[in-house]
């Protein structure tokens, strides 16, 4: 059994202080005063932002729990599963939701993508919700809120 996690999102703090996570980087940037890149899309002068698929560490554990416990009782799952929210949410979404939480206080510097990087990334989870008839509840904006205090 394989599981490749997508963004996973959680109120905890990591010692390594260059962690590239975009939550944990706005919030460790801001407690430390520093400014932090967001990757932005430049096509005909319009400017967009990457949408990344986030899941919360609570259903991450969740998933893998249920997945365990039929690992258990089959003994082997010859599987790939790909594990998140299913779903697309811009970057400049999660920078505005913490930045509210912080008054417009986050210092951000924009930075063109880079040609290597994806633009937008997505799980699919179906097969995930069929092996585990479990869905992804957590929301990702009433998580931030109500979390990074």
């Amino acid at each position: 059994m394989i599981g490749v996690f997508n963004n996973n999102f959680k109120a905890f703090e990591f010692k390594k202080t260059n962690y590239q996570r975009l939550i944990f980087k706005l919030l460790q940037n801001f407690k430390q005063n520093k400014k932090t890149n967001i990757n932005i899309v430049k096509t005909n002068k319009k400017i967009s932002f990457p949408a990344r698929d986030f899941i919360n560490i609570f259903d991450l554990c969740i998933i893998l729990i249920k997945l365990i416990k039929k690992l258990y009782k089959k003994k082997e799952i010859n599987e790939i599963f790909n594990i998140g929210s299913g779903k697309m949410i811009k970057i400049d979404r999660i920078v505005k939701y913490i930045n509210k939480k912080y008054d417009n206080k986050l210092k951000i510097n924009y930075v063109i993508l880079q040609k290597k990087e994806l633009i937008n990334t997505k799980a699919s989870i179906k097969k995930i919700i069929k092996f585990t008839n479990y869905h992804p509840k957590i929301n990702l904006r009433k998580s931030i809120i109500s979390h990074y205090e």
